[in-house]
């Protein structure tokens, strides 16, 4: 997983959450509000929603228009296998890594795959438990 997550606040505006994902090179925030994950955005949900979008929100709207508020995670003690079937199950290739509500990082697709090239067994899970799977575009 990855722990040194950029994340944003459901008040930020979508041109400051899209020039954050641009500066860290990353497609994908967590959203708080108040410190409490409330959604997630994806740089799809922002070209999607946000520029083509048939509302046409400005710039200047708050990411809590864009964003996905449904947030599916796991804790730091989810079994590897659960993880996998998540991922599959909600056609995402990003899980949020929550440890008594608090954010402690994010599992994503990459994470396992590049730790699959390093382990039998991560690999023997990851293939089998996406074997199949349609992950959704969005990819997270």
């Amino acid at each position: 997983m990855t722990t040194d997550v950029l994340v944003c606040e459901r008040s930020d505006t979508c041109a400051q959450v899209a020039e954050r994902m641009r500066e860290g090179n990353v497609g994908f925030l967590p959203v708080l509000d108040g410190g409490k994950i409330v959604g997630v955005v994806t740089d799809r949900d922002l070209a999607i929603r946000h520029v083509a979008g048939e509302s046409r929100v400005s710039s200047h709207t708050d990411v809590g228009q864009c964003m996905t508020p449904k947030v599916i995670s796991v804790t730091p003690e989810t079994p590897l296998r659960e993880a996998v079937d998540l991922m599959r199950e909600n056609e995402v290739g990003r899980l949020l890594v929550v440890d008594s509500g608090e954010l402690e990082g994010v599992l994503s697709l990459g994470d396992l795959l590049i730790e699959s090239s390093q382990s039998r067994e991560i690999h023997h899970i990851v293939a089998s438990g996406l074997s199949g799977a349609r992950l959704h575009p969005r990819f997270g």
